[in-house]
């Protein structure tokens, strides 16, 4: 191993060192311990930790990421709960050796900074061999503003190593070996969120694209070999986590969260990061368009184009063969743009989409994520490339300086203000539910649709008591066959048909009154905890103690 190998090395271990301090310094230890989940039962978070405190009782099924309890008819999969499938399916074979509360965001987020820092490291390390310059280099990917916004709730989006990762393979795996590492990247990508898979798709048909330039009928076959390899490996992995057992493909809102032309120079007004004014968004769901540089890595970046041109002229030869990431980032970029192209609250361009294809991913903003990197990595090149360290090393210590007192509140936005709970304390305080839960095997909602605020108490008291319940928060919508089975089954209970094994939730009193003329003596409703309860053959079951709170109809 030469010198400067082991100089790298080291720099990419310090770098990761350093990822992982980070994390630890603005999330805290407590994250870090399993059993701490009060913090995670905040909106989106919420479905996260309860789609894999389902899925880990749930019997061994195939695909092995179905869920059958946490929405009953409308069941789908740990994909669709953001719960880092990758983790859930890893764990849920020794689940009943873990506690009964374990939750693993906090370590995810400690790994993510760790490998944020050690591939940073790698990339800048590509045209470097300075271990302070690597490590100072590396610290801009660390600092991430796109990465830290995803730390107020978004969790499995915050694995953007897996891009660095995407952009460190593009033409560094000899062609007979590129399907096998792309098609497990890509499979890793999927089993930790599909947005991320998308992105490291496009950079993998980069790679292939930059290898069709010279026009041979046998390598024209071996780069169709390697695509092969490549879906095979990632339509198995999403096959096996149940990718294919949502109601739609299309989630809608792709002109609403979108990303605005201003976003990469100037902070959306959803965050508190920024020297720079914020920028006004054209649509309230812009903030998914978060897509900040950063002050010092825009000052990078602008002090850093008069060499650009330079650099074109000496090194054209090696920065040819990158075109294709380039289009790939850009093509992506115009995505996050959306059919409706925005420079602050002005819509410049707004085309009727043809076809359902830019509502698969509704939060389209998001799709700049491979271009701010290549631009993050474009500022540091463009500062240390045919640059004595001396010079360069200093530069970047100053714009690390300039960037973390520009973003430094965005952090204390999305972390440090955010509230704490080692545990979550349920509104349903009533020792009826507990009672119940020893009666009835699944809870049904009247009617059953949720928002954000109102499916956690439910939802949070039927996974800890491992009942079934109708309710769900999926990121797509349900079947049209299992709405109509959800509707079934509150078409029978309006029939007088009630289910012995369920616990009737209601909304309104307006919706249980239309079912009391159908209940006989052994029944009981009652207003327990704001809930307005239906409980089937009530006194039967022993539930009399509660002849002061339930009524029978």
């Amino acid at each position: 191993m030469s010198s400067n190998q082991s100089k790298i090395i080291l720099a990419v271990g310090l770098a990761s060192v350093m990822g992982l301090l980070f994390a630890l310094s603005i999330y805290g230890f407590d994250r870090l311990n399993p059993l701490n989940y009060g913090w995670l039962m905040i909106g989106d978070a919420a479905t996260h930790f309860l789609g894999w405190h389902f899925y880990r009782s749930e019997p061994t099924q195939w695909p092995l990421g179905l869920i059958d309890r946490y929405g009953m008819e409308s069941s789908s999969s740990i994909v669709y709960t953001d719960s880092i499938p990758l983790f859930a399916m890893l764990l849920k074979p020794i689940s009943a050796y873990l506690p009964e509360i374990f939750q693993y965001t906090g370590l995810w987020i400690a790994i993510s900074y760790m490998l944020q820092g050690g591939l940073g490291a790698l990339l800048v390390s590509r045209f470097t061999s300075n271990p302070l310059v690597i490590v100072l280099g590396s610290l801009f990917f660390v600092l991430s503003s796109i990465m830290a916004f995803r730390g107020g709730g978004h969790y499995a989006l915050m694995g953007h190593w897996l891009i660095l990762a995407g952009i460190l393979l593009y033409r560094r795996t000899p062609l007979h070996w590129s399907g096998l590492s792309w098609g497990i990247l890509a499979s890793i990508a999927a089993l930790v969120h599909a947005y991320l898979a998308v992105m490291v798709m496009a950079l993998m048909a980069a790679d292939l694209l930059s290898r069709w330039f010279k026009p041979n009928w046998i390598r024209w076959q071996a780069i169709a070999l390697q695509m092969s390899i490549v879906f095979s490996i990632l339509l198995f992995s999403m096959w096996v986590a149940g990718y294919f057992t949502a109601g739609s493909v299309a989630g809608g809102g792709s002109t609403l969260y979108s990303m605005n032309l201003l976003a990469p120079l100037m902070p959306t007004p959803s965050t508190d990061a920024g020297f720079i004014p914020h920028h006004k968004p054209a649509t309230w769901g812009q903030y998914e368009g978060f897509n900040y540089l950063g002050l010092g890595t825009l000052l990078l970046l602008i002090f850093g184009l008069p060499r650009l041109w330079r650099l074109w002229k000496i090194e054209r030869g090696h920065i040819q063969p990158y075109f294709p990431l380039f289009i790939a980032a850009a093509l992506l970029a115009m995505y996050a743009l959306s059919p409706m192209v925005t420079l602050g609250k002005h819509t410049l361009i707004h085309v009727p989409p043809l076809t359902n294809f830019t509502d698969v991913f509704r939060a389209t903003g998001r799709m700049f994520w491979p271009a701010f990197y290549l631009l993050t990595l474009l500022s540091i090149v463009l500062t240390i490339r045919r640059r004595p360290a001396w010079i360069a090393a200093p530069i970047l210590a100053l714009a690390l300086v300039i960037q973390w007192l520009d973003l430094s509140p965005l952090y204390k936005d999305r972390v440090s203000n955010q509230p704490f709970s080692t545990t979550y304390t349920s509104s349903l305080t009533s020792p009826f539910w507990p009672e119940a839960a020893d009666v009835y095997h699944h809870v049904i909602v009247i009617p059953p649709t949720f928002t954000v605020e109102n499916f956690i108490p439910l939802s949070h008291y039927a996974a800890m008591q491992d009942m079934a319940i109708n309710i769900a928060y999926y990121g797509r919508p349900p079947s049209e066959k299992a709405l109509r089975q959800k509707q079934e089954r509150i078409n029978r209970l309006m029939a007088g048909e009630l289910d012995p094994h369920a616990l009737y939730v209601f909304r309104e009193y307006s919706e249980l009154k239309k079912v009391l003329p159908k209940l006989d003596r052994h029944d009981a409703y009652g207003l327990i905890d704001q809930h307005w309860v239906l409980a089937p053959d009530a006194f039967t079951h022993g539930l009399d103690q509660y002849a002061s709170t339930l009524t029978r109809p």
